[in-house]
């Protein structure tokens, strides 16, 4: 009964590591949130987005529980379209920076390791086939040529005729290099090789290219990001 309304990013430990008591505390506390959801599409994929707890966390969506992390400097995401309705969801999450061995960072590391939810927290809404965890990489650069190489995972959700398409925008938004790959095992492998008199990134002059990836389904298209 005796909730503390607070704000994220929030710890326990804001003031009892700085006060005059030695030590401060380390154990669990428990958030809770009513979260307001109007309509809940079927072909909808919903998903809380923690950036960051610290340092044990489990999650609990109507009394359900939906996932969790350990670590508080990577962030996680729970997918909680299963147990969501319209209107108020109960979220409970139980966060722990108890004493714990085996958990890194050390037990003796000379900081404090803050307990809560010490970063903000997202409702992130997906549609059923979507796009996520792209890896960029730049093989071979030089003033004459380069060379991308990037991958994408795919949530394909049955649908066997996606394909990707990558395109690489220069400073200016005009396209270098356009293409359609295919999905393959639920991911896609992009490759440019030639790109030709690149702009390479300098503090006089700092050019950045931007990789826009749509998934498509035909004509339709079904998720579009950029990096």
């Amino acid at each position: 009964n005796n909730w503390e309304e607070i704000n994220l990013p929030h710890s326990w430990n804001a003031l009892d590591a700085t006060d005059n008591t030695p030590g401060y505390r380390r154990s669990a506390s428990w958030y809770k949130k009513d979260l307001e959801i109007l309509k809940v599409s079927t072909n909808k994929i919903y998903k809380l987005y923690f950036e960051g707890v610290n340092i044990e966390s489990k999650v609990y969506v109507n009394g359900k529980h939906v996932g969790g992390h350990t670590g508080g400097y990577i962030g996680f995401s729970v997918d909680i379209s299963e147990v969501i309705k319209e209107g108020n969801n109960e979220v409970l999450v139980r966060v722990d920076n108890s004493y714990n061995p085996e958990i890194i960072p050390s037990q003796k590391s000379d900081f404090f390791i803050f307990g809560g939810i010490t970063r903000d927290v997202w409702l992130a809404v997906f549609p059923e086939n979507y796009l996520f965890n792209l890896k960029i990489t730049t093989p071979k650069v030089s003033k004459e040529k380069a060379e991308l190489v990037a991958t994408v995972a795919i949530n394909q959700n049955g649908n066997s005729n996606l394909k990707v398409k990558a395109s690489l925008l220069d400073d200016k938004g005009k396209s270098v290099k356009s293409s359609k790959f295919s999905v393959v095992n639920s991911a896609a492998k992009i490759v440019f090789n030639t790109i030709k008199k690149p702009k390479l990134w300098h503090t006089d002059s700092p050019n950045l290219y931007t990789l826009k990836l749509e998934l498509i389904d035909g004509n339709s298209i079904k998720d579009l990001i950029t990096e």
